[in-house]
């Protein structure tokens, strides 16, 4: 039998260390993503069809780690009354959204796995549907990720768009850059 240098490792495993090391970084990576916080907005159809501003809006944690000191911010972007000229003006594509100040009501939460949170969007702001036209909105959340101590803050676009019944609805919009 012929022996191996010593201090020389046949190729098979050489190998074998490279690919454990190829695999094993990105599976760390993939791990260590899963613990991101993510929250999510939902706006519901509104409780009174005459007025858009009658949804609730519901704040989910469905990250797998706390977070603290939600703050609910409501933005606003656009808001038209029913005698708007040109409903599909461009001009203010990318302008962000004026935050008005934090309504008290809405609180703010520590929201734990799944916890979650509602509170009524006309406690910022309501537009009567005679007069309404459509609507360019935001929540904007801000939170705190324990531990850390990371300060972070989340735009959730929302627009409203005319069904067929002549009801307005809330539709989440791409985030803009």
């Amino acid at each position: 039998m012929k022996e191996t240098e010593p201090g020389k490792r046949p190729l098979r495993s050489k190998i074998v260390a490279i690919l454990l090391f190829l695999i094993g970084i990105p599976s760390i990576a993939a791990a260590l993503l899963t613990l991101l916080p993510r929250v999510t907005v939902v706006i519901s159809d509104p409780v009174d069809p005459n007025d858009p501003f009658s949804s609730s809006v519901t704040v989910t944690n469905t990250g797998y780690i706390p977070i603290q000191a939600v703050t609910p911010n409501f933005g606003i972007h656009e808001i038209n009354g029913a005698n708007r000229v040109s409903p599909n003006d461009e001009s203010h594509v990318g302008e962000p959204y004026l935050s008005s100040p934090h309504p008290t009501m809405w609180g703010v939460h520590d929201l734990g796995l799944d916890d979650r949170f509602t509170f009524a969007l006309n406690d910022a702001f309501s537009f009567p549907k005679p007069n309404f036209g459509d609507a360019d909105i935001a929540i904007i959340l801000t939170y705190q990720i324990p531990i850390l101590h990371w300060q972070r803050e989340k735009v959730f676009p929302f627009v409203t768009k005319k069904q067929t019944n002549g009801n307005f609805y809330w539709y989440p919009e791409p985030q803009r850059n």
